[in-house]
């Protein structure tokens, strides 16, 4: 049965946490993959130009997705993932290409970006069946924050997964943003991915924001 990976669980390294906290959070990949003939999104004949509007004060983001993909929101914020967008699919097989936000409250505020970027490199060696790191840049978004950006590939149980990563750090809160895609699918929606990226705009987060676990 071909699978397709929803998404991809981050667990900061142990210089952020303790080694019980990462093996209690860690969760299979084979929980976030589902059978890509379930999903049937037929595109249609759209437009880079048709985005709408996410926003959410409870974790202070904001950023634009293209309508003809499915929204699906995490409200238990299981594993600090708080939305996803998945693509339209026209094949019945390989990995679903789909975009996963995730939040993240730290408990301190003397990380900088590119630590904790190295940090979760030197993890996902560990974690990843043959990742391969491809390259990394430091970009602006049009809001003026500084984004990371990785691009790796790795393979889950079933597939090779290609993946380009995108971390925001604002003060305690850290927004990491995935794209994930079959290998071979993964230039066609990169337009796409890097003007939802762009779009990214951090917004002052209501109280709520200061109980995300970890």
């Amino acid at each position: 049965m071909v699978l397709i990976s929803l998404s991809l669980i981050i667990i900061l390294s142990l210089n952020f946490y303790h080694k019980e906290q990462q093996e209690k959070e860690q969760l299979s990949l084979s929980n976030f993959v589902y059978p890509k003939k379930n999903y049937d999104l037929n595109s249609g004949s759209h437009g880079t130009n048709d985005f709408l509007t996410y926003e959410n004060l409870a974790y202070g983001l904001k950023l634009k997705y293209p309508s003809y993909w499915q929204k699906t929101e995490f409200p238990d914020n299981k594993n600090n993932f708080v939305v996803g967008f998945i693509s339209p699919s026209k094949n019945d097989s390989g990995v679903l290409e789909n975009v996963m936000v995730q939040v993240i409250n730290l408990p301190f505020s003397n990380s900088s970006l590119l630590n904790m970027s190295n940090n979760l490199i030197s993890f996902y060696n560990k974690m990843y069946q043959n990742f391969d790191l491809i390259q990394t840049q430091l970009v602006k978004t049009h809001s003026n924050s500084t984004v990371y950006e990785m691009e790796y590939t790795h393979k889950s149980d079933v597939e090779s997964i290609k993946t380009m990563e995108g971390i925001i750090m604002r003060n305690n809160l850290v927004y990491i943003i995935y794209y994930n895609a079959d290998p071979e699918d993964y230039n066609k929606y990169l337009k796409i991915i890097q003007d939802i990226l762009d779009s990214f705009s951090p917004v002052t987060p209501s109280s709520r924001a200061n109980t995300i676990s970890i």
